[in-house]
């Protein structure tokens, strides 16, 4: 935990907050502090901490702690990883809109929002290409971002979440999906200072 918080430039209680109380972090805070997480591998002793507290419980970080419960749902044979990749993936896209949406030149912007706009017709119609569209989009934003940990750690995490997206239209959240859309949509009309 300690190489964590020293690579995140934040305390080591930070840290622990992230990972157990992740609405007590501010959202850039716990989005650097995960991204130095996956960089790390650094993987919390969870039999150590419920030996310390007398207490068994689930694992302190779940899939919808950072806004991903669109993706949380597991296809059948998927591998333990997936919730977390969501959970990642969610958090570098976090990243992603704030360092990248003030980076973006004229062309891109037009055509994230052109993206976007595409993306909203295919989940107001339920098509199950949607969720992959607007992971693309958020990923053009990472690259925008010009900060190449970022932008290969959500290539990578994007690729595996995109192989393992569910094919049934019940699996997901098509309201959080288009609100989503929303937030990336106000955060591109949004003007920034250079």
């Amino acid at each position: 935990m300690r190489d964590v918080a020293c690579t995140a430039g934040v305390s080591q209680q930070t840290v622990f907050r992230v990972l157990r109380t992740p609405d007590a972090v501010a959202a850039e805070t716990r989005a650097r502090v995960l991204m130095v997480i996956a960089t790390l591998g650094y993987v919390p002793n969870e039999a150590a901490r419920q030996l310390q507290s007398a207490r068994f419980t689930e694992p302190p970080v779940s899939a919808t702690d950072a806004g991903a419960e669109w993706l949380s749902p597991m296809p059948a044979g998927d591998e333990l990883g997936y919730p977390e990749a969501c959970h990642v993936l969610a958090s570098l896209h976090l990243l992603a809109r704030a360092w990248g949406a003030s980076r973006l030149d004229t062309d891109a912007r037009e055509r994230v929002s052109m993206s976007l706009a595409a993306v909203r017709g295919q989940l107001v119609a339920h098509d199950l290409e949607g969720p992959g569209a607007l992971l693309n989009a958020q990923g053009e934003l990472a690259r925008a971002s010009r900060n190449a940990m970022l932008i290969g750690l959500e290539e990578h995490l994007r690729a595996r979440v995109q192989s393992l997206l569910p094919r049934e239209p019940d699996a997901y959240d098509w309201g959080t999906l288009l609100s989503s859309v929303e937030q990336l949509a106000t955060a591109l009309d949004t003007p920034s200072s250079p």
